[in-house]
């Protein structure tokens, strides 16, 4: 079933527009300031590293830890519209996003275009129950993202690219790997969950918030992806993202075997510093990276 075209999508657009659609479900303030196409966060900047490999040498990310640093996330009710990112997986009709992106909506649906407001409407959605991601599944197949094995290891200082629509709009992120994190989720939903922290060093365009980029990929040098973007605190230059583990151990759990290719068959040419928005741009034309439209109760 396809979403509403013509009139009633283009009032729905105005809804979302008048009324806060891209909101920012994290609860992180708002960044007024202007918006060059690409930003380095300030040296100054409180908490901010100019190079996580230039503060401490190269080493394998550690296991999951108790000791790990505990980050508490706001679990918003507002029962609204809103938007998110999600990233096909496998070649069934399989999706990977943010839990709370899709959780309490009346209705899911993805966009077919960056630009045209139309799409389709998800025919199921399962939640994992103790973390911040869901899978989506529908009918369409745009090419599939893989996803990095279990097996393979993350290593502290390691670029990672963040892909989506961040406000509802297209929008990137380059990063270093921190370190693992414990991220609690507080409000109408509870848990805690291993996660991974990444510091920005640049953003493309510059952005007011990060609103709407969870549920997007983070890819690696090689293209394959190593997180889905759940949390983040522009004013800290830190994006919070789910571990492969978690990814790989939910979806044996519903049975459901990925089978993408690195990047979705975008050359990792582009997934340089002076050229990850235009991976970015590719992937979202090819619905590889795709926005999320969540219809709320309200």
């Amino acid at each position: 079933m396809r979403l509403p075209t013509g009139l009633s999508f283009i009032f729905a657009a105005l809804v979302w527009s008048i009324g806060g659609l891209f909101i920012e479900r994290e609860n992180i303030p708002r960044d007024r300031s202007p918006s060059p196409f690409m930003e380095t966060p300030e040296t100054g900047a409180p908490g901010f590293i100019s190079s996580i490999k230039e503060a401490q040498p190269e080493k394998v990310l550690p296991d999951i830890s108790p000791g790990d640093p505990e980050i508490s996330v706001h679990w918003g009710t507002s029962g609204g519209n809103a938007t998110g990112t999600a990233f096909p997986v496998n070649s069934g009709g399989f999706w990977l996003t943010a839990r709370h992106v899709v959780d309490n909506c009346v209705r899911v649906g993805i966009f077919s275009s960056q630009n045209a407001q139309k799409g389709f409407w998800v025919q199921k959605v399962y939640a994992h129950p103790n973390a911040d991601i869901a899978v989506l599944q529908t009918s369409r197949t745009p090419p599939a993202i893989a996803i990095q094995p279990v097996s393979k290891t993350l290593t502290i200082g390691q670029t990672g690219h963040h892909f989506g629509f961040p406000q509802g709009k297209p929008g990137d992120l380059l990063s270093e790997l921190i370190g693992r994190r414990k991220l609690r989720k507080v409000g109408r939903q509870s848990f805690a969950e291993p996660a991974i922290a990444w510091a920005v060093k640049l953003q493309a365009p510059r952005l007011g918030a990060f609103g709407g980029i969870s549920g997007g990929p983070v890819l690696d040098r090689e293209g394959q992806v190593v997180g889905v973007t759940v949390a983040g605190n522009i004013r800290r230059g830190r994006v919070i993202a789910s571990s492969p583990k978690t990814i790989n151990e939910f979806l044996r759990f519903i049975s459901i075997k990925p089978d993408g290719t690195p990047s979705a068959n975008v050359p990792i040419t582009t997934l340089t510093e002076g050229a990850f928005s235009v991976h970015g741009d590719y992937l979202r034309k090819n619905l590889s990276v795709a926005k999320v439209f969540c219809k709320g109760r309200v």
